[in-house]
């Protein structure tokens, strides 16, 4: 199998699987979105702790940790992805996934918005035709 071919069906099995999630965080009705959050939080650390253990990287994570100014960006990133997933998991705990999906077609603009204001990014003409483009689908 080529690996367009592969990458094509990763890229379906992905996007498979994440549209699933709503059914997953349905199982816990009841259980605060919070909660689910923390736990999503911590179990995602003992996972990345045990992949960082077996690729032996602990020397390159202590580098970053010593770095303040990197560490600020690290923690804003962490804070913007824990709010993306605990207002999705509100969202599905409240029954509004139709409009937690369409939050979702915001997110590339909001990426390109976040480039461009934080890291000083430019687009060329086709970048700009498809942020144009995803904007006017949005609307």
């Amino acid at each position: 199998m080529s690996d367009v071919t592969r990458g094509v069906w990763f890229g379906l099995s992905a996007y498979t699987i994440w549209g699933c999630f709503p059914l997953f965080f349905a199982l816990f009705e009841g259980v605060p979105a919070f909660e689910i959050l923390v736990h999503r939080i911590v179990w995602s650390c003992v996972f990345l702790a045990l992949v960082i253990s077996g690729l032996r990287r602990w020397p390159a994570v202590r580098s970053a940790l010593s770095n303040p100014r990197q560490l600020w960006r690290v923690l804003g990133c962490a804070l913007l992805i824990a709010a993306n997933w605990g207002i999705y998991i509100y969202s599905v705990e409240t029954r509004h996934v139709l409009q937690a999906s369409l939050g979702y077609f915001l997110t590339p603009l909001v990426n390109v918005a976040l480039g461009m204001l934080v890291l000083r990014e430019r687009m060329g003409p086709w970048q700009l035709a498809a942020v144009v483009l995803a904007g006017i689908g949005i609307l």
